[in-house]
């Protein structure tokens, strides 16, 4: 053999050992292609199957039971796939339905999206006045012209209202007042401007229910009767509850009650930036812009169009009163969903953090571990295998001298 070419075959059977004894990087970047769309139901697999440590999420399991908290269902779905599932509350299970708070709203700006791509709202900049001209508005101003539709959207329409300061049994509370009207459409227009829209961000349930208000005026359909057919029903969603006001409009802000899987359907639907099998549900220019910061409470953490936004992790999520939520994690393809009934909420993100989270490294550990002693054993291999190919370059070398 050419001298050349055994020094080459020595190289190689050094370097694809030593890379193959490298750990493995994690390439998860973002959700794969569906293998199937759980328009029908969702299909089930072990966490190992879709990369994740079954004994952490054990753990998880474990842990949701100990707690001296009603947590009603958890669940996990990964790659498509529910991956873990538990109802500690014996009074609930997979078929049964769940009030979710203010979930709603982030259901609402979806829909909203919907009636936006439809044509049936020309342009999110338009003035909100512009579409009651029947109505005479109380404490009018030129700030109160300038309130927009995308300012109803971000909960920045510079109008006076505090849902924060005292509790929603309180006579107070701007919620409570407005819940309490006659009118909730008239009370909302007619309340004074505090500051400019889009200068000041106030958590405002009124300004979701103006956006169902905006649908139904706009679609001739009621706000559930219109998620029914562009959402609910694209989706395979087939039970679900919608609360109204007095005038049978659909509370935007509240009020749906949805079974647990088909709330992961709807983080699935947002994962696949708004695609669902064959139909552009949702435009993914929507999702995009309503998962998005727009408003920043501090760095990593804000708000987009009614939903929560974490971009340093690239995360978003719906919560509810009562510890209702919708985690989308896109880098890692997960959906998350839980449910409670605890008035001061459940600490999901912390299990998040410390289970779900680790339980996907946890996998990967695991992995690297085996490709490390594949590796350092295929090292071996062709450490040997190099030097009985030297030791035999040698001899010949020798044989020739000689």
């Amino acid at each position: 053999m050419n001298v050349r070419f055994q020094v080459i075959w020595v190289v190689l059977f050094i370097l694809i050992p030593v890379s193959a004894a490298l750990p493995s990087p994690n390439l998860e970047s973002g959700p794969r292609e569906p293998d199937y769309w759980p328009t029908d139901g969702w299909r089930f697999a072990s966490p190992e199957s879709q990369g994740m440590d079954s004994r952490l999420l054990d753990q998880l399991d474990a842990k949701l039971y100990s707690y001296d908290i009603c947590y009603n269902a958890f669940l996990v779905v990964r790659h498509g796939y529910i991956i873990f599932e538990t109802y500690p509350n014996p009074v609930y299970d997979e078929n049964q339905l769940h009030f979710l708070a203010s979930v709603t709203k982030s259901i609402t700006a979806g829909v909203f999206g919907i009636a936006v791509d439809k044509g049936y709202i020309s342009n999110i900049q338009n003035p909100v006045l512009a579409y009651f001209p029947e109505r005479t508005v109380a404490n009018q101003s030129p700030l109160k012209d300038m309130m927009t539709v995308r300012d109803l959207l971000t909960m920045k329409t510079g109008l006076q209202w505090d849902e924060g300061t005292y509790s929603y049994d309180d006579s107070r509370n701007s919620f409570v007042q407005w819940i309490r009207s006659e009118d909730g459409v008239q009370f909302f227009l007619d309340l004074p401007m505090e500051c400019a829209p889009n200068w000041k961000w106030y958590y405002n349930t009124g300004a979701s229910s103006m956006l169902s208000t905006l649908i139904t005026m706009t679609s001739g359909k009621t706000m559930h009767q219109f998620a029914d057919e562009n959402l609910f029903q694209p989706l395979g969603i087939t039970h679900h509850y919608w609360e109204s006001d007095s005038q049978g409009v659909n509370y935007g802000g509240f009020g749906l009650s949805l079974l647990p899987r088909d709330m992961a359907k709807y983080g699935f639907l947002h994962l696949h930036k708004g695609r669902w099998d064959q139909q552009q549900v949702i435009s993914e220019e929507w999702v995009v812009e309503s998962t998005r910061m727009h408003t920043m409470f501090c760095p990593g953490y804000g708000y987009g169009y009614h939903w929560i936004c974490y971009p340093i992790i690239g995360a978003y999520a719906a919560f509810g009163a009562g510890g209702q939520g919708i985690c989308v994690i896109p880098q890692h393809d997960l959906v998350i969903v839980v449910t409670a009934e605890e008035p001061d909420g459940v600490p999901f993100l912390n299990l998040i953090k410390d289970f779900v989270l680790p339980s996907l490294s946890a996998s990967t550990s695991k992995t690297n571990a085996f490709v490390n002693i594949a590796g350092f054993l295929a090292l071996i291999f062709g450490i040997v295998v190099s030097l009985l190919i030297i030791k035999k370059y040698v001899r010949n070398q020798r044989s020739h001298r000689e």
